[in-house]
C-alpha cells in the first residue's frame, strides 16, 4: 500500500515537471516574451556604459539574463533544462542580430539625412527607457564610426595620409591627389604649400593609429551597409572574437603605412565585420584612458569621459538637427535600467 502511494506521487510529481517544462516552453516561444525580451536586449545594446557589441557579449549577455531573471521576466527552470536554455540562447542571439541591424540601419539613416543623434535615437527607444546625455555620447562614437570613405575624405586631410591611403582613395574616389592638393593650396593660399618633404614629414610623425586622421578614414571598411534582413544570417554571432589590428602594430608610434592592409600586409575592416571593428575602438579608447590615467581610477574616467565626449561636440556641430544639449549630467534611470547600465559589464 505504502509503495502504490509512493509510485503515484512520483508519477504525479513527473507529470507536474513535465507540464512545468511545457509551460516554459510555450512562454520562450510566444510573440509577447519575444517582444519583451527584444524590449531589454535593446536597452542592453544601447548601454552607454557597453562592454562591448559583440566580442564575447552573448555569453556575458546570457549570464547576465540569469543573474538578473526577474527583470528580464524567466524562472529559474529555464536555465536548469538543457533544451530550454539552447531555446533561449538561440533567441537571444537572433534579436542580438536583429537589433545590430537596426541600430546600423539608424546610423546609416541619421548620416545621410545629416540629422541629430537624438532624433536617430528616437526609432530605437521603447516605452519606459529613459535617454540622456550618456547615451547620446554613446550613439555620437558609434555614428562616427559609421561614415562612408566619400564622406570622411576632405582635401586638407592629404597631407596627413600616408602614401597606401592616398592610392587607395585615388583608386576608390576616382580623384587625382596631386590635382587636389594644387587646387585647394590655390583656394587656400593661407594654409601654405604642400611640397612632398612636407607631405612625407606629416606623415612620419603621425599620431597613435586611434587618433583623428584614422579615425576618418576607418571608414574603408566600415561602409555603407542596408542590413537586408539581420535575422536571415545563418550564425551572426561565430567567430565574435575577430582579431583586429594586431598589438604589435599599435604598440608601433612610427608605423610605416596607414594599417589597413592596403598593401595586403594586414587585415581589413569590412562591412560584416563592422561591430568588430567598432569593438575595436572601444578597446582602443580604453587602452588609451588607461595609460593616460597611470592607474588612477578617477583620471582614467575622466580620459575615457573626455575622449567620448569629444565624439559628441563632433557630432552636434556636423549635425545640429534642432536640438540643444542644455547639460552633459546624467538624468534619472527606472531601476531596470540602471541596473543594465551598472551590472552588464566585463
Amino acid at each position: 500500500m505504502l509503495l502504490e502511494l509512493k509510485a503515484s506521487q512520483l508519477e504525479r510529481e513527473e507529470g507536474s515537471e513535465a507540464n512545468t517544462l511545457q509551460e516554459l516552453e510555450k512562454l520562450l516561444t510566444s510573440k509577447d516574451f519575444e517582444n519583451a525580451l527584444k524590449s531589454c536586449l535593446t536597452a542592453c545594446m544601447l548601454s552607454p556604459n557597453l562592454t562591448a557589441y559583440v566580442t564575447d557579449t552573448h555569453q556575458h549577455v546570457m549570464e547576465f539574463i540569469q543573474l538578473h531573471n526577474d527583470l528580464f521576466k524567466i524562472t529559474e527552470g529555464v536555465f536548469n533544462d538543457t533544451k530550454l536554455c539552447s531555446l533561449l540562447g538561440k533567441l537571444v542571439t537572433r534579436l542580438l542580430s536583429m537589433i545590430h541591424g537596426q541600430i546600423k540601419t539608424m546610423l546609416t539613416t541619421s548620416i545621410t539625412k545629416r540629422s541629430s543623434i537624438m532624433d536617430a535615437l528616437k526609432p530605437l527607444i521603447h516605452s519606459g527607457m529613459e535617454v540622456d546625455s550618456s547615451h547620446w555620447t554613446r550613439f555620437a562614437f558609434l555614428d562616427h564610426e559609421k561614415v562612408t570613405l566619400g564622406e570622411a575624405f576632405l582635401p586638407y586631410l592629404i597631407p596627413s595620409l600616408h602614401q597606401d591611403l592616398q592610392q587607395h582613395i585615388e583608386t576608390m574616389l576616382k580623384v587625382n591627389m596631386d590635382q587636389l592638393m594644387k587646387e585647394f593650396s590655390q583656394d587656400h593660399p593661407d594654409q601654405g604649400s604642400w611640397d612632398e618633404g612636407e607631405n612625407s614629414d606629416t606623415q612620419e610623425n603621425l599620431p597613435h593609429p586611434t587618433g583623428d586622421v584614422v579615425s576618418s578614414t576607418r571608414a574603408t571598411g566600415a561602409t555603407e551597409d542596408p542590413d537586408a534582413d539581420p535575422a536571415s544570417i545563418e550564425d551572426p554571432v561565430a567567430n565574435l572574437d575577430e582579431n583586429g589590428i594586431p598589438d604589435e602594430f599599435l604598440d608601433t608610434p612610427n608605423c610605416v603605412t596607414s594599417g589597413f592592409g592596403l598593401d595586403g600586409g594586414l587585415r581589413k575592416w569590412n562591412k560584416q565585420k563592422f561591430w568588430n571593428y567598432i569593438d575595436a575602438m572601444l578597446e582602443q579608447i580604453h587602452e588609451t584612458a588607461h595609460q593616460e590615467s597611470n592607474g588612477h581610477a578617477a583620471r582614467y574616467e575622466d580620459a575615457y569621459r573626455k575622449t567620448m565626449v569629444e565624439f559628441l561636440q563632433l557630432n552636434l556641430q556636423e549635425f545640429p538637427g534642432h536640438h540643444k544639449v542644455l547639460s552633459l549630467s546624467k538624468g534619472p534611470q527606472p531601476a531596470w535600467q540602471e541596473t543594465i547600465q551598472k551590472k552588464l559589464l566585463w
